[in-house]
């Protein structure tokens, strides 16, 4: 199924296979191949013209990858591909920078790639150089009242932020302790010779 959505080209529809896709995706045994199909399913959402859905699908591709880098690296670069399009040069540059992670010399094009990255590293860098003088001076003209409100709002958002990302973070690695727990009950089974450990 999944090699099927892959082959799926402009125009086309994609109905029968979007769900039955949606339907491995909830499956428990396929949760290791979760980054697969949600890539799958971005490239019917593209055959039929839905960037924004293609987007959505190809960040929980992303978020979902516990060990193909190489699945986690196509579908970084494709999501930074649609927001260079946009063009939305900070989450472009983000997952420029996540497939660049995870990628190695090896991967196809990985020379204009790594170009990409920290071509956009730098733009994003002045870019927030420039908004960071702009906001400064718009902040030191404001009354004082309405800058410490403005400022205790920033630090709730921040600390928002960083929750999120702790909790992401978590779950990564819980996601990669499970895959691990996994594959050892696997090996240590065919070593077993197919018996349950307790039995033998």
């Amino acid at each position: 199924q999944i090699k099927l959505a892959n082959l799926f080209q402009e125009g086309q529809k994609g109905k029968d296979l979007r769900k039955q896709l949606f339907r491995m995706a909830k499956d428990d045994k396929n949760k290791d191949y979760l980054d697969l199909i949600y890539y799958a399913l971005s490239k019917i959402d593209l055959a039929e013209g839905d960037k924004n859905g293609a987007m959505e699908n190809l960040t929980l591709s992303v978020s979902k990858s516990v060990s193909n880098n190489f699945q986690k690296g196509l579908s970084s670069m494709t999501l930074a591909d649609l927001y260079f399009e946009r063009p939305n040069y900070i989450m472009a540059q983000s997952y420029y920078d996540t497939a660049i992670n995870v990628i190695d010399e090896t991967y196809p094009n990985y020379a204009q790639i790594k170009l990409k990255a920290d071509n956009l590293t730098e733009l994003i860098n002045n870019l927030r150089i420039v908004s960071h003088e702009d906001s400064v001076q718009r902040i030191a003209k404001m009354p004082e009242a309405e800058r410490n409100k403005l400022i205790s709002n920033l630090i709730i958002k921040v600390q928002e932020e960083e929750e999120a990302k702790r909790k992401e973070e978590e779950e990564q690695r819980y996601n990669a302790s499970l895959y691990q727990q996994q594959q050892a009950t696997q090996n240590l089974a065919g070593q077993q010779g197919g018996k349950w450990y307790f039995y033998n």
